[in-house]
């Protein structure tokens, strides 16, 4: 083979081996530019957003997701006690593999099969504001809610003697955040109060309505009634409107609304133990993100709460948290 054919030859070779490293080069570039964002399934109680405090959480879910840029696909079952739909909607969120999972858990006995499966498949699994029965979830994010319910004991008996009755209406049975303070309520006034039976309403106004009815029509209604959620708390204000009489108990409610601050204001409600949602939404994100990154997370991160009366409404502290501005801060 003459000079001219292996010149023919090593040259066609040479441009082909060049496009080639050019190709694999510039595919390298374009994918270090595309990387993929950190992606991230929460899945609350409920995608209803009839209750102000599954709004504001949100609204910290999405904050966090935007300054630490990840994305966020937000779901969650059609009702808060539809627990056998957030059981089918946390299986699907295993099967499309994200890098982790957000959980308020709608039963603390029974979602503890779905997230144990999820942490075995390796997908990271925290909890905000609602926990399960098990060790596997990495963190707990909310309100440290044993403490908040204890903090309502110590404000009846401040103002009651003892021996009164007290009455306590709760929401979904299960759920974690409903055990707890019911749990910390109860311990805080043992052997103080005489406690009747709890009242649950599966998160339905209307029931709880007609619950806080029952109870004043009693010939000796209870001193107190402690409604341990936002939907129990509308269904005492829902009562107390179609009741002909005055009430004479004290009333002691868990979350904010504006009609709650309204009724504390005019002293149909005399407290409300006030979470800090936005709060637990931006750092249920922040320690997703830190996860990912190798950090170890808290087990227990309490968001903080606080009792808010007529005599600390107006406070700029308590403002400032029943009215957020769009801070993650304590």
């Amino acid at each position: 083979m003459n000079r001219r054919n292996i010149v023919f030859i090593i040259i066609p070779a040479v441009s082909i081996l060049l496009i080639l490293i050019l190709w694999f080069s510039l595919g390298t570039v374009f994918r270090q530019g595309t990387v993929e964002r950190p992606k991230i399934v929460a899945i609350l109680k409920t995608t209803e957003r009839v209750v102000d405090f599954w709004k504001v959480l949100e609204q910290g879910i999405f904050q966090a997701a935007e300054d630490f840029e990840v994305d966020i696909e937000m779901t969650g079952p059609s009702k808060e006690g539809n627990i056998d739909e957030q059981i089918e909607i946390i299986n699907r969120a295993i099967d499309s593999k994200p890098d982790v999972i957000i959980l308020a858990a709608a039963d603390y006995n029974k979602l503890v099969s779905p997230v144990e499966r999820a942490v075995s498949l390796g997908i990271p699994v925290l909890t905000v504001d609602s926990f399960v029965n098990s060790d596997a979830p990495l963190s707990q994010i909310g309100t440290a809610n044993f403490e908040a319910g204890g903090k309502l004991a110590v404000y009846l008996k401040e103002k009651l003697p003892e021996k009164s009755k007290l009455g306590i209406l709760s929401y979904v049975r299960e759920s974690s955040t409903a055990i707890e303070r019911e749990q910390g309520l109860r311990a805080g006034v043992s052997g103080y109060f005489e406690v009747m039976p709890t009242l649950y309403n599966n998160d339905n106004i209307e029931t709880a309505a007609q619950h806080l009815i029952g109870l004043q029509q009693l010939d000796s209604p209870p001193e107190a009634i402690v409604a341990l959620n936002e939907v129990t708390a509308r269904g005492i204000l829902s009562g107390l409107s179609a009741i002909n009489k005055p009430a004479t108990s004290i009333f002691l409610t868990f979350d904010s609304n504006i009609n709650i601050i309204e009724s504390i204001e005019n002293g149909q409600i005399d407290g409300t133990i006030v979470q800090k949602p936005y709060n637990m939404g931006y750092q249920a994100v922040k320690t997703a993100v830190n996860l990912l990154n190798g950090e170890t997370p808290s087990k227990k991160i309490d968001t903080g709460s606080e009792l808010v009366t007529s005599e600390n409404l107006f406070s700029p502290v308590i403002q400032k948290l029943i009215f957020p501005t769009g801070s993650s801060n304590e």
